[in-house]
């Protein structure tokens, strides 16, 4: 599903930066609009502010880490420490309560793989480590012989507010960046970014966050330890890309982790993306998203839902794969293959749902108000789709109001085949009283 790095016109000069250079004070003297090749070989450190115009490539074998590599270790007392420069940041983000270290940005590697870290020396065992604030020091709780043993430390590589800056084909891993900020993160003020080919691994924040007219396509994001994407403002394109394993340190999956998170998005495309095994919700909408597509992509795996679309407004979903999600989900309707909470006009169309905690969910909340008025659930249209094995399908709401069920929805033509329980005026139905109700009077049910 990636797309493959290939030449990239230079609009202005281009620059080669090598191992060692210092790529921030490269890219701040050069001319407006230059190409920027990172040469073959490890760069360490590397966080630039582009420039509008700015385009950053890289030769076959480069790679840009935040991680700085740490010798030196010691035994003390059966442990065994390394001094280091590093002063730790404070902690930020909402942690599940059985990973409370999730919130701290530096990360710890060994032989390229990320070990836990504890928060108290106590809690040291052979496959986690420590910080020492008083050294400052890294301790490990076993000796770490010939391996490498390297300290993520840089908090984003290419951050700012500049326009029409291309990234295509880069490989980055193993940076401290706080949740919510990308390795490559285009700051407010800042749009029109296109974000191609590029291969981001095990960082501590979100994989890449892009704003207004942006583009993501053909990238790998893996391991991100609170989220694999983000994105607000009008006119984006997420397409072609694999969103795996991320929120791999535990945050809350109810505040911001998973796959992807968009949030105030105009016009927002998420197209042909594969989004596997994240811990949280795969794709998400939440807060004054207005014509969405979701369209052809392959969600599997994910312990939230697999497409949730929350407190928004128009959208369509279509064409969609989505297995085997909802496993981590709280209890009740949430943990849908394809969850609407407080949305209206919202088209489900086309879509295989198998396996899933729930199979299609509305849920009507009372949440306020925004940009576009109130968010309830109206005008749910559920037409044509494959739901098989997959829990409950229909609607339900949180407060003791019945008008949700006369607020224009459609249930049409769906197939249903498995264990399939329906959700209608506060309870659980089964086919025929569905049909009774006035739904899928056109559809059909199997039991296997």
């Amino acid at each position: 599903t990636t797309t493959t790095a290939g030449p990239v016109e230079p609009s202005g000069p281009t620059v080669r930066i090598e191992p060692g250079d210092d790529a921030a004070l490269v890219v701040a003297n050069a001319e407006a609009e230059t190409t920027f090749v990172f040469a073959s070989g490890v760069h360490r450190g590397v966080s630039v502010a582009p420039r509008d115009g700015d385009v950053f490539t890289a030769e076959p074998d480069a790679v840009l880490s935040g991680a700085v590599v740490v010798t030196g270790f010691e035994a003390v007392d059966g442990r065994w420490r390394a001094t280091v420069e590093d002063t730790p940041n404070e902690p930020f983000g909402l942690c599940a309560p059985d990973r409370p270290a999730c919130g701290l940005d530096e990360e710890l590697f060994l032989d390229g793989r990320p070990i836990e870290r504890v928060t108290d020396a106590s809690a040291l065992t052979a496959d986690s480590w420590w910080f020492d604030p008083a050294g400052p020091a890294v301790v490990l709780g076993a000796d770490p012989g010939e391996r490498t043993v390297e300290l993520s430390v840089t908090s984003w590589a290419l951050r700012s507010p500049a326009r029409d800056v291309t990234v295509r084909g880069l490989e980055l891993r193993h940076y401290a960046n706080q949740a919510g900020i990308g390795v490559v993160h285009v700051d407010e003020g800042g749009g029109g970014w296109i974000v191609q080919a590029c291969r981001i691994i095990d960082s501590h924040g979100v994989g890449i966050v892009v704003r207004d007219g942006s583009t993501i396509e053909g990238c790998w994001v893996d391991g991100m330890g609170q989220q694999g994407i983000g994105a607000g403002g009008a006119d984006l394109l997420i397409a072609r890309n694999v969103l795996a394993r991320n929120n791999r340190l535990g945050f809350d999956a109810a505040w911001s982790a998973g796959g992807a998170k968009f949030a105030f998005t105009d016009g927002l495309v998420v197209r042909e993306n594969v989004v596997l095994a994240n811990d949280g919700a795969g794709l998400w909408t939440d807060l004054d998203c207005v014509d969405t597509l979701y369209e052809d992509n392959w969600v599997q795996g994910n312990s939230g839902a697999g497409i949730f679309h929350e407190i928004s407004y128009a959208a369509t979903i279509r064409g969609n794969t989505v297995l085997d999600n909802g496993d981590g989900a709280p209890g009740w309707i949430w943990g849908a293959g394809i969850q609407v909470a407080g949305s209206a006009d919202v088209t489900i169309e086309r879509n295989i749902v198998r396996g899933n905690r729930h199979g299609i969910a509305g849920v009507d909340q009372q949440r306020g108000e925004g940009q576009f008025g109130e968010y309830r659930l109206r005008n749910l249209t559920v037409v044509d789709n494959v739901v098989a094995d997959s829990g409950q399908v229909g609607i339900a709401q949180d407060h003791d109001f019945l008008e949700v069920y006369e607020a224009g929805h459609r249930f049409e033509r769906n197939e249903y085949v498995g264990d399939t329980q329906f959700a209608w005026v506060g309870g659980v139905t089964g086919f025929d009283a569905w049909q009774q109700a006035g739904n899928d009077l056109d559809g059909s049910y199997r039991e296997n």
